[in-house]
């Protein structure tokens, strides 16, 4: 009659450490996918802040008075490669981060596509001549990267002309 109670006991007690441990397997499981939606919705809040903080940027090197125009709402492409300088600075570094910054003619649609330099600003045939301005581009750039776009309006004070333009803000998070 002993042997049978203690198998019967022994029986119990595989029982009942099975059930703890298929718990146990449970609880992990449910940690588990708690974690990982968690982390999905920290990086969907990331993207979205990211996101809201370079439209602000978008919006601020707008009215940069390093870029923008006296009296109207626009941006001096006259001022784009000084800027460009600037923007190596300490101080400009740490507001722009790791993000480019573009200026792309939209309209007119321009008849060549290429990036603009000093040379081509210097040609007789600027602004017809390229299309696009880098103005900040940080040397540590990689991955992945999601782009704002805001339409600004383009002055050429050398020609006293206005064209229609996007400021391009490519975020590497």
């Amino acid at each position: 009659m002993d042997a049978r109670r203690f198998t019967k006991g022994q029986l119990q007690m595989t029982e009942t450490v099975l059930v703890v441990f298929a718990l146990v397997i449970l609880l992990v499981f449910v940690v588990f996918f708690f974690y990982r939606q968690n982390i999905a919705s920290l990086q969907t809040t990331s993207a979205l802040l990211s996101e809201q903080q370079a439209s602000v940027l978008a919006a601020r090197i707008a009215a940069l008075p390093e870029l923008s125009c006296r009296e109207d709402a626009c941006l001096d492409t006259a001022k784009f490669f000084p800027f460009e300088k600037l923007a190596q600075t300490p101080e400009y570094r740490k507001m722009l981060g790791k993000k480019r910054i573009t200026v792309e003619q939209a309209y007119p649609i321009p008849l060549v596509k290429k990036s603009c330099t000093v040379a081509a600003y210097n040609q007789i045939a600027y602004p017809d001549n390229c299309n696009l301005w880098t103005l900040y581009h940080p040397a540590d750039m990689a991955g992945e990267k999601f782009v704002v776009s805001i339409p600004v309006a383009l002055y050429f004070p050398e020609f006293d002309l206005y064209r229609l333009g996007l400021l391009h803000i490519e975020v590497f998070p």
